[in-house]
């Protein structure tokens, strides 16, 4: 699935080549589980969230990778859901062609 990102909490991010800026589409790579280092959306009290996800023990960070020092790490335990691993960055303004 597609998603809009809005804020600044992950502007330093890369997917491939990309950062992940506010404004651009990201895409999604549905799945319910994640891997130490992926950067997921993540539902928390019913929003989307996107952060780079690692575990803890007994608990697990959803971490921020921001130009902006505002941004803290989210630390959950059970009361979060992933919903799937970017995968790509769509620019602004850019065309996709397959």
């Amino acid at each position: 699935f597609l998603l809009r990102v809005r804020g600044s909490s992950m502007n330093k991010a890369k997917v491939g080549d990309d950062k992940i800026e506010d404004g651009d589409l990201v895409l999604v790579r549905q799945q319910a589980t994640a891997k130490d280092g992926d950067i997921v959306v993540a539902l928390i009290d019913g929003e989307a969230t996107i952060k780079r996800f690692t575990k803890g023990d007994g608990y697990y960070v959803l971490k921020p990778d921001s130009a902006d020092s505002k941004y803290r790490p989210v630390i959950v335990d059970r009361d979060f859901h992933v919903q799937g691993a970017v995968v790509r960055v769509l620019k602004r303004g850019s065309i996709i062609i397959n």
